[in-house]
């Protein structure tokens, strides 16, 4: 047998590598050792068995360990991939068992409504085929009474002429002809009553049956209409909630029912149209807007716009209108729930981002046609900025958007303000009104996505946002219209929260029962009228503040158990 090459000493040669260098983990001919003096030199078939074998065995133990491990999971992938495959195609296999039995139902649908339709053609059909021959019967009954009359005459003029007979000749006999002509008559007579008897007893039976089915058909017909005209009122009426908020991310409406003091939490379908993200958010007349986002799917910013809509069950849907002229997002809803001139009720959209940079233009969405109109634009361009519509501001009669700080690089302190108008036929707003910066007054702090309410003639409530520091962005402003002055109240949220981008509503009236004593210190029950501000913030989360205290609470997000009113 040759020896391999490999353990043959290159140096020496013809001179076997029988030993190994540990030090220099090197094999060793007999010759080769001069030069590893002071080294450990071992036998190579020794270090194989004790070092080099028991190692690559314990990386082939590890290695097969690994494939071991490899192969479980591929078995777990196979499995998971199995069972992902099955209930796919068990959801497959559902819908399509669904939709057939809906198109079952469907045909099943038609076909008996068809069935029906066919039923009362024919069953017409019969009553006039009746009809036609009742009329065709009584055609002969109507000659037989021609035969009866002129019987009848013949018989009189007999009657006549015997009496003329008898009051010549005074005869019996007349008196007896006389008797048997009575008795024709009156058998003649009976026979017609018993006929025109007859004859009217089908005519009645025929005029019943039609009644029936008259009075049967006009029921089908009020029922249908009714059901009809209920549906749609029931359509009119299902208002949308008042106090909301959208989220986006999980595509859900979250309310709170005023009634049962309970959040609520339904879905919107996300089948052919989804929410973007940072949309603006605006209502009026119960009627929920979405204007432009970020698309999920493009990640673009889009200028479409959507409308929330009762689905078919206890969700919601979008429904697709216009879109704006401009692709925005980010921007301020002001919702004007009042008819101006001959304009019915409007939004108006301001400001906003196209990814790149914050806008200063604004347009009005008139929702009664789904129509845009030109909307003057802001002096400074603003995104997440806050609008407040101020009503007889200052008690001249006058209408006024605000709007509060936003962001444009940095964090903006300046207010601007329009007067809401119209031209002179009032079927246009804003004909050539302008945005005005106020220049004596800037916030007291630069905010964005705070939360604007009209307290009173000459007041705007400040409350949220993003500022500066932790202390401020729980501080409650107010700001005086008059004075062009902020005056801080002993009044904090309870938490930090952003408030630009959802929607709240106006103050809510309740009556409380309350326990008081009487001038005989007796215990009595009285009513108590209690108002407060509800607020659901971007984040989900409802702030409620009592207008007695100008405390602040927020009311749990709990859709199992029934919330309690804020105590005062």
């Amino acid at each position: 047998m040759e020896k391999s090459s490999q353990n043959i000493c290159q140096i020496h040669k013809n001179q076997p590598l029988l030993l190994f260098c540990m030090e220099d983990k090197q094999k060793l001919c007999l010759k080769c050792v001069t030069q590893h003096v002071g080294h450990t030199i071992s036998d190579f078939e020794d270090v194989c068995k004790a070092v080099i074998i028991p190692r690559i065995q314990t990386e082939i133990e590890e290695q097969f360990s690994k494939m071991i491990v490899i192969n479980q999971n591929s078995e777990q992938i196979q499995s998971y991939q199995s069972q992902v495959k099955t209930k796919l195609l068990k959801q497959v296999e559902e819908v399509e068992t669904k939709v057939d039995e809906l198109l079952k139902n469907i045909q099943s649908f038609k076909e008996n409504y068809v069935k029906k339709v066919e039923d009362y053609i024919d069953s017409n059909d019969k009553e006039i085929q009746t009809l036609n021959d009742y009329i065709n019967s009584i055609q002969p009954l109507n000659q037989e009474f021609v035969k009866y009359f002129d019987v009848i005459n013949e018989l009189n003029n007999e009657i006549e002429h015997g009496k003329i007979i008898d009051m010549i000749y005074g005869s019996d006999e007349s008196q007896t002809k006389e008797d048997i002509i009575k008795a024709k008559i009156n058998l003649v007579e009976k026979l017609q009553l018993e006929k025109i008897e007859k004859l009217s007893e089908q005519e009645e039976i025929i005029k019943n049956e039609l009644m029936i089915d008259i009075e049967t058909i006009s029921n089908d017909v009020i029922s249908v209409l009714n059901s009809s005209k209920e549906s749609q009122l029931n359509k009119q009426n299902q208002k949308l909630p008042v106090i909301y908020q959208i989220d986006e991310n999980r595509c859900e409406l979250k309310y709170f029912d005023l009634n049962q003091r309970q959040i609520f939490t339904r879905k919107i379908s996300y089948d052919t149209h989804i929410i973007p993200l940072f949309t603006g958010v605006g209502s009026v007349l119960n009627r929920i807007f979405l204007f432009g986002g970020k698309d999920r799917r493009t990640k673009e910013i889009t200028c479409q716009s959507y409308e929330v809509i009762k689905g078919p069950y206890e969700d919601y849907d979008l429904a697709l209108l216009n879109k704006m002229s401009k692709n925005r997002s980010r921007c301020a809803v002001a919702s004007f729930n009042k008819k101006f001139g001959k304009f019915d009720p409007f939004l108006v959209i301001v400001g906003g981002s196209d990814q790149y940079n914050a806008l200063n233009h604004c347009e009005l969405y008139y929702p009664k046609t789904d129509t845009y109109y030109n909307f003057p634009n802001l002096m400074l361009h603003r995104e997440n900025s806050s609008v407040c519509l101020m009503d007889n501001c200052s008690g001249t009669g006058k209408t006024y958007l605000y709007c509060f700080g936003g962001f444009n690089k940095q964090a903006i302190d300046q207010i601007e303000r329009i007067e809401i108008n119209f031209d002179q036929d009032g079927t246009h707003p804003l004909n050539q009104q302008k945005w005005e910066i106020l220049k004596n007054v800037t916030m007291d702090r630069s905010a964005e996505s705070c939360g604007l309410y009209q307290l009173s003639e000459n007041e705007i409530m400040i409350f949220g946002g993003f500022q500066r520091g932790e202390d401020d962005s729980t501080q409650v402003m107010i700001y005086n219209i008059d004075s062009q002055s902020f005056l801080g109240i002993r009044s904090r949220l309870k938490e930090q929260d952003c408030f630009a981008l959802a929607s709240f509503t106006h103050i809510y009236s309740d009556n409380q029962e309350v326990i008081t004593p009487n001038e005989e210190n007796q215990l009595i029950q009285k009513s108590k009228e209690s108002k407060h501000l509800y607020a659901f913030s971007i984040f989900g989360k409802l702030h409620c503040m009592d207008f007695n205290t100008f405390e602040w609470n927020i009311i749990l997000d709990n859709s199992s158990e029934l919330v309690k009113q804020p105590q005062n």
